[in-house]
Protein backbone atom coordinates (compact mmCIF):
# COMPACT_ATOMS: atom_id res chain seq x y z
CA UNK A 1 0.00 0.00 0.00
CA UNK A 2 2.44 2.52 0.69
CA UNK A 3 4.59 1.74 -2.29
CA UNK A 4 1.33 2.45 -4.27
CA UNK A 5 0.43 5.41 -2.39
CA UNK A 6 4.24 6.72 -2.63
CA UNK A 7 4.04 6.50 -6.66
CA UNK A 8 0.81 8.34 -6.70
CA UNK A 9 2.73 11.24 -4.29
CA UNK A 10 0.18 10.79 -2.36
CA UNK A 11 2.59 11.84 0.69
CA UNK A 12 6.73 11.22 1.47
CA UNK A 13 8.72 8.76 3.06
CA UNK A 14 9.20 11.38 5.69
CA UNK A 15 5.26 11.88 6.77
CA UNK A 16 4.49 8.27 6.25
CA UNK A 17 7.17 7.42 8.73
CA UNK A 18 6.30 10.02 11.04
CA UNK A 19 2.45 9.35 11.11
CA UNK A 20 3.11 5.60 11.59
CA UNK A 21 5.11 6.13 14.78
CA UNK A 22 2.82 8.64 16.34
CA UNK A 23 -0.07 6.11 15.53
CA UNK A 24 1.93 3.37 17.23
CA UNK A 25 3.30 5.43 19.98
CA UNK A 26 0.38 4.86 22.37
CA UNK A 27 1.29 1.36 21.96
CA UNK A 28 4.47 1.60 22.57
CA UNK A 29 4.42 2.74 26.26
CA UNK A 30 1.34 1.23 27.19
CA UNK A 31 2.37 -2.37 26.36
CA UNK A 32 6.28 -2.35 28.53
CA UNK A 33 4.22 -0.36 31.21
CA UNK A 34 1.75 -3.20 31.75
CA UNK A 35 4.29 -5.75 31.00
CA UNK A 36 6.08 -4.26 33.97
CA UNK A 37 3.26 -3.90 36.20
CA UNK A 38 2.71 -7.85 36.14
CA UNK A 39 5.97 -8.91 36.02
CA UNK A 40 7.70 -5.97 38.54
CA UNK A 41 5.38 -7.74 41.50
CA UNK A 42 5.29 -11.22 40.20
CA UNK A 43 9.48 -11.82 40.46
CA UNK A 44 9.21 -10.40 44.42
CA UNK A 45 10.37 -6.65 43.39
CA UNK A 46 7.37 -4.88 45.31
CA UNK A 47 9.93 -2.92 48.25
CA UNK A 48 7.33 -0.10 47.24
CA UNK A 49 10.12 2.33 45.95
CA UNK A 50 8.40 4.34 43.44
CA UNK A 51 11.82 5.71 41.45
CA UNK A 52 13.14 1.84 40.99
CA UNK A 53 9.66 1.20 39.64
CA UNK A 54 9.23 4.31 37.64
CA UNK A 55 13.27 3.34 36.25
CA UNK A 56 12.14 0.10 35.63
CA UNK A 57 8.93 1.46 33.16
CA UNK A 58 11.47 3.84 31.35
CA UNK A 59 13.96 1.08 30.54
CA UNK A 60 11.12 -1.26 28.79
CA UNK A 61 10.17 1.73 27.23
CA UNK A 62 13.09 2.46 26.11
CA UNK A 63 14.24 -1.01 24.84
CA UNK A 64 10.79 -1.82 23.48
CA UNK A 65 11.45 1.50 20.90
CA UNK A 66 14.79 0.28 19.98
CA UNK A 67 13.45 -3.34 19.36
CA UNK A 68 10.44 -1.68 17.30
CA UNK A 69 13.02 0.88 15.54
CA UNK A 70 15.29 -2.47 14.77
CA UNK A 71 12.74 -4.84 12.98
CA UNK A 72 11.75 -1.65 11.22
CA UNK A 73 15.27 -1.62 9.99
CA UNK A 74 15.44 -4.98 9.10
CA UNK A 75 12.29 -4.76 7.11
CA UNK A 76 13.31 -2.08 5.07
CA UNK A 77 16.72 -3.58 4.72
CA UNK A 78 15.50 -7.03 3.27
Amino acid sequence: MFIRERLNKSYSVSSYFLGKNFAELPFQIIIPIITICILYYSVGLNDYNIDKFLILNLIAILTYWAGTSYGLLLSVIF
